[in-house]
């Protein structure tokens, strides 16, 4: 039985790691999401003086 709550233990411990990763993924993305945006906005606004509907 021990060997069995030492396994999940290693699970649990690599679930923890495999989630600390994403979040700092996402916190490295951030920044380059906001710039999408801003840049979205600029292209539609581009958009919205030059194409006659």
């Amino acid at each position: 039985m021990s060997g069995v709550k030492a396994q999940v233990t290693r699970y649990n411990r690599q679930a923890d790691d495999y989630e600390a990763k994403i979040v700092r993924s996402q916190e490295q993305l951030e920044p380059f999401s906001e710039h999408g945006a801003d840049l979205y906005a600029m292209l539609a606004d581009i958009e919205s003086r030059f194409l006659v509907a």
